[in-house]
């Protein structure tokens, strides 16, 4: 089929739905596939709440889909919005492009969306600075074209549990729908139970009878819709496909990057060599060739490309159904979206092998959706597996998710080992596991120290089996390679690379004053920006210093370091103890957890802070303008440090009540005075 064939597909579905009365939109901006799946559920269950489902796709396509036009001759249409922050209050990729698409529209004619009425969704993390900030701007732009809003903005935070927020968020929003489906019935599409049944049993040749899968179905609560699938696997014409660069096929979060292939200059282990667990490394990349695209400040970060390892790869491989008349895993295929999108296209920029796709696209070791489960209960041959997934599934089946999720056992890898009756098709993978994303890292460098060199560090993240992350795993083993180590298997001495995209510039750096006072609390790799906040510091004394004449007014810098023991993790000593004697930093204080010889309580960052309590108040207190900074681990960490922040404001320089200090670090934070950057352990 040709472009131009899929595109007149896609508007006559278009159309059959406008032709069907009101309809309700569904787009979704979406980093790590919670939004779109949320988005996608929504939209699979519109029927049955008597309205004609629209199309769905990312916000990035709203020009596209020509919403702002269609509004104006159908102002009972209702558009959904699902949006998750990312980065520092960022859009996610495939909806950055919204407000200038917005922007133009309103420029050409200002009324374009006076009659589009709209509902944002929110996903966020209140750990996190600008919480929700996404879901807030969407609405902004919408609201500040005219459009009108039907229902109350929501924020979920997956600090608590996205899904405190979400499921009475469906139940209030679903009946708001009902309350206002259009008079005229609406024509509903096969339940999950029935089309997507027929469909997927055709392939399963040993599946459940459908009648059974009914009874099943009827007596659990809460099972989700199956969701229409938004790609289509297509073997591509071997004849005519050309040899492409692999990374012309990317995840979904990634199309709307750039991505940058850099060559590794050095690697170095910053822990003690015989340290099994919380090996941290330190690597520099050299972007000389790419010194354009470099453009980056203390506290920005770098997302490393990263695909699955071939091990598990070809474990799925040895699972999923491919296409018929595929032959096997190293046939050429295109994966293209479906008309219910509202725009189809290819999804990889050309035809590669079905391997490639399986490394690159999706993530294999991330936690499927309930979504999937319900329809990997479509693909099994023996009743009990089918029963299990339903439940896990199901509103029934919650307590049991929550304990799979939180012992790491939802992969798609992990489920398909548990339920040896299940044989999906790959194109329901490729269609519904979550998207392979990039790991992002703080900068440990400076650009005014470090030209053209982007350093990072990374703690080796080690799992119960002995597996580590994805992202980690492989970049340790580059840097035994670079480094020289005994284990190295690297006999050449070509350079490595990595493939690199670069987080847009966020609030976590330096004052732009250097009078201004700030204060760091960095334990673990979470010094690791703080060294590149030192090292621009001490470029510019530096360069006064050379300056005849200049003289650089400086504020009081403290930092506060922790790590388990002195003689075996105290990253980067040598640099930080420099900066102290040359008077780049102030003060150096740091906490040891395990050099105690288990006597007594275990010393972390907080406790030291409250040591200095006075010195930190004054601190704080010295200028309108001062700063602190957290960077670390987003569980116990940044909770305990906020906690000692709240004590030393309450009871120490102008003293004030619990509360007032809580009010204080909050508006702090939205000032851009009290700056986190925080992370929780998980598949890195």
């Amino acid at each position: 089929m040709s472009e131009r064939e899929r595109e007149r597909e896609a508007r006559q579905e278009m159309g059959a739905a406008e032709d069907a009365g009101p309809v309700v939109n569904v787009l979704f901006g979406s980093a790590t596939g919670n939004a779109e799946e949320i988005a996608r559920r929504v939209h699979a269950e519109l029927g049955e709440l008597g309205w004609a489902a629209g199309c769905i796709a990312p916000l990035n396509e709203f020009e596209k889909l020509e919403l702002g036009a269609r509004a104006a001759s159908r102002p009972d249409d209702l558009l959904l919005v699902v949006v998750a922050t990312t980065g520092d209050g960022d859009l996610p990729a495939n909806a950055m492009r919204l407000p200038r698409q917005v922007k133009k529209l309103v420029e050409k004619n200002s009324d374009a969306l006076h009659a589009l009425r709209y509902a944002v969704l929110g996903l966020g993390d209140s750990n996190y600075e600008n919480f929700n900030n996404a879901a807030k701007r969407v609405d902004k732009v919408f609201k500040n074209a005219g459009a009108q809003s039907f229902f109350r903005r929501t924020e979920a935070d997956d600090g608590v549990g996205l899904e405190v927020v979400i499921e009475p968020w469906r139940d209030e929003f679903y009946e708001y729908l009902r309350a206002h489906a259009p008079a005229s019935p609406v024509s509903v599409k096969e339940t999950a139970s029935e089309g997507a049944f027929e469909a997927t049993s055709e392939a399963a040749c040993d599946a459940i009878r459908k009648s059974v899968f009914e009874h099943l179905l009827a007596n659990l609560d809460g099972v989700p819709h199956a969701l229409e699938a938004l790609t289509h696997l297509e073997l591509a014409d071997e004849s005519t496909a050309i040899e492409q660069e692999a990374a012309v096929c990317v995840s979904e979060v990634l199309r709307a990057e750039r991505i940058l292939r850099v060559p590794v200059h050095a690697a170095r282990l910053l822990s003690d060599a015989d340290l099994v667990e919380r090996r941290v490394w330190h690597i520099e990349l050299d972007f000389e060739n790419s010194a354009a695209e470099l453009d980056y400040a203390p506290g920005d970060s770098i997302g490393i490309v990263v695909q699955n390892r071939a091990e598990d790869v070809a474990e799925l491989l040895t699972r999923a159904r491919l296409p018929d008349g595929a032959g096997g895993p190293d046939r050429l295929a295109v994966l293209r979206k479906n008309p219910v999108s509202g725009t189809p296209e290819a999804a990889c920029a050309g035809p590669c092998p079905v391997r490639t796709m399986v490394e690159r696209l999706i993530d294999l070791n991330a936690p499927v959706k309930k979504t999937l489960l319900r329809v990997l209960a479509e693909h099994c041959s023996d009743e009990s597996d089918a029963r299990q997934l339903l439940i896990l599934s199901s509103k029934s089946g919650r307590t049991e998710y929550t304990e799979k999720l939180r012992a790491g056992k939802l992969s798609i890898l992990k489920v398909l080992s548990e339920f040896k009756s299940c044989a999906p098709s790959l194109e329901l993978l490729l269609d519904q596991v979550p998207p392979l994303a990039p790991r992002y890292y703080s900068a440990a460098s400076a650009p005014g120290a470090d030209g053209a060199r982007f350093h990072f560090a990374f703690s080796v993240v080690q799992f119960e089996d002995g597996r580590r992350g994805l992202a980690t795993g492989a970049l340790e083993d580059l840097c035994i390679a670079l480094s020289g180590a005994p284990s190295s298997n690297r006999q050449d001495h070509s350079p490595a690379y990595v493939e690199v995209v670069l987080r847009p510039k966020g609030t976590f750096a330096p004052p732009a004053d250097d009078a201004v006072p700030f204060l760091m609390i960095g334990p673990g790799t979470g010094v690791a920006p703080f060294r590149g906040f030192l090292r621009e510091r001490a470029s510019k004394l530096s360069s006064a210093e050379g300056d005849a004449g200049s003289t650089l007014s400086r504020g009081k810098t403290m930092l506060f370091f922790g790590c388990r023991h002195e003689q075996r993790d105290f990253l980067y000593r040598g640099e930080l103890e420099k900066f102290v004697a040359d008077g780049t930093l102030d003060a150096l204080v740091t906490a040891f957890s395990r050099d105690g010889g288990g006597e007594g309580p275990k010393v972390y960052v907080q406790h030291k802070m409250l040591e200095r309590a006075d010195e930190i108040a004054a601190l704080l207190h010295s200028s309108d303008s001062s700063r602190v900074y957290v960077c670390g681990d987003g569980g116990g960490m940044a909770s305990a440090v906020n906690d000692a922040l709240v004590q030393i404001l309450s009871e120490h320089g102008e003293k004030m009540s619990r509360e007032d200090a809580q009010s204080r670090l909050k508006q702090w934070g939205k000032e851009g005075r009290y700056l986190r950057d925080v992370w929780y352990w998980g598949e890195l």
